[in-house]
């Protein structure tokens, strides 16, 4: 299944950038882009993307301002994109709700590949994951597993 990207950054160029590194990859698909929070909330009802990138830095509602406002309707998943680097914006845009942060290389044309692949793993491992959750939910439904004796609950976590 084609999954749908809507890429939200202030600077023309990048969108421009993240939309044909995002296009290249396998079974991902640009559906739009938006260059504000408040554009990407109106584009968000219109296209209802599967994930979009945001960048941190932007006139008016910032990108901070805007996953916080993304989540009190969704938990669509947010990649923040963004130069700023530092594990302070990045703690924040998660606290904010962001579901990654993956950071702008400096020199794009130099790192082109590395940063095409980042972004093709990081939404890989995003899809992948929803597609398990939704397969892995069906099966139990289907299931007499939880008719039987249960001996254990184990929860596993990462702080990565």
């Amino acid at each position: 299944m084609i999954k749908r990207i809507l890429i939200v950054d202030d600077s023309a160029f990048m969108r421009k950038i993240l939309t044909d590194h995002i296009s290249a990859v396998p079974k991902i698909e640009v559906i739009g882009t938006a260059r504000n929070g408040e554009d990407a909330l109106e584009k968000i009802a219109k296209f209802e993307p599967d994930a979009i990138t945001l960048d941190v830095e932007m006139p008016g509602m910032d990108g901070l301002e805007t996953v916080k406002e993304i989540r009190k309707k969704s938990d669509l998943p947010v990649f923040m994109v963004s130069s700023l680097q530092g594990s302070d914006i990045t703690l924040q845009a998660l606290e904010s709700g962001a579901t990654d942060f993956i950071r702008k290389p400096k020199n794009i044309f130099e790192k082109k590949q590395e940063f095409q692949q980042e972004i093709a793993d990081r939404l890989a491992i995003l899809f992948d994951k929803k597609e398990k959750k939704i397969q892995t939910f069906s099966m139990l439904d289907q299931a007499s597993v939880i008719q039987k004796e249960t001996r254990a609950i184990v929860i596993g976590a990462s702080t990565g």
